[in-house]
Formats: structure tokens, sequence, C-alpha cells
């Protein structure tokens, strides 16, 4: 959903670059793009947030009020703290700011991958899988210490140790 045609353009080879997704629609503005999510009933949602008729913001507020099962990435050029609090307490998956690369798509949508082929099929889940969950495929070689339980460590070792241990190896 991108009032922008050349911009929608430019999403649309993006996101058909990366293998496993596929384009099933393109908006033009918010009302639209809702029209389109509730007979289209797409995964995944690319979303500008400055658009004429209905905006980003309420266009999102929509779809949550209607408990549409949909997944929103929101890409824009809004870079001000208010907006993007605003989206993320609106729960989109990730959020891209113009401009941006084919990589930043591109993992993003990896991420996203990773992340449905995790969930499917599960029930109930522990702490820790959740927390796996909620990183996103961020992992160590993105700078993020990665944490085990007290329970995968060995005997004799507590959190604690542990963190002085990786902060003594990485100094």
């Amino acid at each position: 959903i991108e009032d922008d045609p050349m911009v929608r353009e430019v999403n649309r080879q993006f996101i058909e670059r990366v293998n496993g997704f596929e384009i099933v629609g393109m908006a033009a503005n918010g009302v639209e793009g809702f029209e389109k999510i509730c007979t289209l009933k797409p995964d995944l949602v690319f979303m500008d947030i400055f658009m004429p008729e209905q905006n980003g913001v309420d266009t999102l507020r929509k779809i949550r009020k209607d408990n549409i099962p949909v997944d929103v990435i929101s890409v824009t050029a809004a870079n001000d703290m208010s907006t993007i609090q605003n989206i993320l307490h609106l729960g989109v998956y990730d959020y891209i700011m113009k401009p941006f690369t084919f990589e930043r798509m591109e993992q993003t949508l990896q991420n996203y991958r990773q992340f449905k082929q995790k969930v499917i099929g599960i029930q109930d889940i522990t702490q820790q899988e959740l927390d796996e969950l909620m990183r996103k495929g961020q992992s160590e070689q993105q700078g993020e210490t990665v944490h085990y339980s007290l329970t995968e460590l060995p005997k004799g070792f507590n959190r604690a140790t542990l963190d002085k241990v990786l902060n003594f190896l990485k100094e």
C-alpha cells in the first residue's frame, strides 16, 4: 500500500526478488489497501504511512480494530518518534525508513520467513522459545549476545558467571 507509483514499483521488484514471496495485490491508499486486504487475505502487507484518503496509521488501526490476521511492515519516510511509536504500538512486524536498500528489505523478508516457519503449528511456548522468536532473526553476528536458559548452562555456572566470562572474552 503505497501512494507513489515509482516507490510502489520498486517495492514490488524488491519483494519479488526474494524467493518465496509474491505480490498478490497493490493499492495506492489506505482505503483501497484495506479493501484489498479483506478480499485477497495476504499474509503480509507493506504499507506507507503518508497517503491520501486514509493514511497508514488509520489503516493499521482499522486492521487491528477489525482483528484482521495480517502482518504489516511499515515502509515510510516518517522518522519522527511520535509516528514511529504509534506504528510500533499497533503491532507492525518491522519498520523500514525510506530511502532503503534491497538488502534491508531482503533481510526483513528472510527474518519474517524464519519467524513464520518457527510458529507454524505451535500451540504452547516456553519463555526461551518466545525470547528467540521476539529477536526476529537477530544473532550474535549482528552484535547481540545470545542468552541460554539456566538449565542449559554447565554445572557450576550461573547467569552472572556466564555474563562475566562472555564480557571478559569480548574484551
